[in-house]
């Protein structure tokens, strides 16, 4: 038996050589804020509480630069070394429902922790701390300092693999 938060959509025979981990074609992992002065106790455990104004619009801007084959070093765990730390970005949207902010990406492959580096990051921009360029930038410069902060690992969740 699985546990009660683990659903299985469907399953298939593969062959032997198969792996679960890297037979994935990609990934797609939604991160989750909750955006508005009171937080929830129903939600702490499943969201990000944020209480101040973001500004999705200047998020949303930022995310374009994710969008392909890139160095994501700058979004990395701090200290971490990887052969190649090239992954390539498929998909990278922000939705707000109420006072839900959605953060879906798709990509090949994520480095640790660094789909939480990058919300932590978009939050910056959010708060008006970083312009769109100065994101892009940040990614571009593969310097982990330049980031923003991992954020808590509350509201990170693996949506889907595809294989």
């Amino acid at each position: 038996m699985l546990p009660q938060d683990i659903r299985v959509l469907s399953a298939a025979d593969v062959d032997d050589t198969f792996h679960a981990r890297y037979s994935a074609r990609s990934k797609i992992y939604v991160y989750c804020i909750l955006n508005r002065p009171s937080n929830s106790p129903f939600l702490t455990r499943y969201a990000l509480h944020w209480p101040h104004k973001l500004d999705l619009g200047a998020m949303k801007a930022s995310t374009g630069a994710l969008l392909g084959r890139h160095d994501f070093s700058a979004f990395k765990k701090k200290d971490e070394h990887y052969r190649n730390p090239v992954r390539e970005v498929l998909r990278a949207r922000l939705a707000r429902r109420r006072n839900m902010i959605y953060f879906v990406i798709e990509a090949n492959g994520f480095l640790r922790y660094m789909v939480r580096t990058i919300v932590g990051t978009l939050m910056l921009a959010g708060q008006g701390k970083i312009t769109p360029d100065e994101f892009a930038s940040i990614l571009e410069s593969r310097e982990r300092e330049r980031a923003g902060p991992t954020i808590p690992p509350q509201g990170l969740f693996l949506k889907e693999i595809k294989y």
